[in-house]
């Protein structure tokens, strides 16, 4: 079986779900050709990405991307709320303070956008998004013709039942623009919506386990307890793994087609539409998902 060559698209670094996603792919069947940074401190994010390449032992070019600071675009005051605190432990547990605020500190060079045109042109890419698709979204600005050329787009994006959730979804909202234009850009794409990514989580037993894993796994199981200690209330939902798991892990997950609409504060109204480019996932079976989750991050 042909292996998906794949570009992931992060804002990895401020919670665990982001290094989690990494690791799933990183020890599954996929040819990840590149991963790019998005969002803020992109060039932290990009250090973030390679230390956690190094403990995996694998090689895979890292890029950094567009820094929301640096567009001097208008943030939705929602999103504003939410927003990464300068002082937040964004890149704790791999470096030390010192290194983090210079990492932080540091222009982005914003190098990704060129990047991914240059390895979409060249081979049959599909793009794992697991952040705002500010960088998904600049490229096709700059580079309409990719549109053709990418296979496929699976996104940890947008919300079914907003009003369930109480709020737009944080990727979406953090960057509506981007998320029109990607949204309706006609490319394949599968959404997982956090109405289906709040549904599973890593627990204190599963931390537990990751920690008589390898070098990768002790780490991710460090990562995920800094960021329930500091944010998440006790709980890491797998929003990005799941995602990245409907690459090759499809029989676990209930879909359908739907047509989105998306404001300019990232609020989100969809229908069912047999005929849209857009798949979404409405159910995972989280047991067997966890099952298998474990089991690849534990190497058995």
């Amino acid at each position: 079986m042909k292996l998906e060559k794949i570009i992931l698209d992060t804002d990895i670094g401020f919670d665990a779900d982001d290094t989690l996603a990494l690791a799933l792919l990183l020890k599954s069947d996929v040819e990840i050709k590149a991963i790019t940074t998005v969002y803020e401190f992109t060039e932290l994010k990009k250090e973030i990405t390679k230390k956690l390449l190094e403990l995996a032992s694998i090689s895979v070019p890292v890029y950094g991307g567009i820094d929301y600071r640096k567009t001097k675009r208008q943030i939705p005051a929602e999103v504003c709320k939410h927003m990464r605190h300068p002082d937040s432990h964004e890149g704790e547990g791999l470096f030390d303070r010192k290194t983090i605020i210079r990492l932080k500190d540091t222009p982005p060079k914003d190098d990704a956008i060129k990047e991914m045109h240059k390895i979409i042109q060249q081979d049959d890419i599909s793009i794992v998004s697991i952040g705002p698709m500010t960088n998904i979204a600049g490229l096709i600005k700059e580079h309409p013709d990719v549109k053709n050329n990418i296979r496929h787009i699976y996104a940890m994006s947008g919300v079914l039942d907003q009003k369930r959730l109480g709020r737009a979804e944080y990727n979406v909202r953090a960057d509506p623009k981007a998320a029109q234009i990607v949204y309706s850009s006609k490319i394949p794409m599968t959404i997982m919506p956090s109405d289906v990514t709040h549904e599973v989580w890593l627990d204190d037993y599963q931390i537990r386990r990751l920690e008589h894993g390898d070098a990768l796994a002790q780490k991710l199981a460090e990562l995920a307890r800094i960021w329930n200690e500091s944010a998440a209330g006790g709980r890491t939902y797998l929003h990005d793994p799941l995602a990245a798991a409907f690459l090759f892990w499809k029989d676990i997950f209930r879909i359908d087609r739907r047509s989105f609409e998306i404001d300019d504060y990232g609020d989100m109204t969809n229908r069912i539409d047999a005929s849209s480019h857009i798949t979404s996932c409405t159910k995972v079976e989280k047991t067997e998902f966890m099952d298998r989750f474990m089991r690849i991050m534990l190497d058995r």
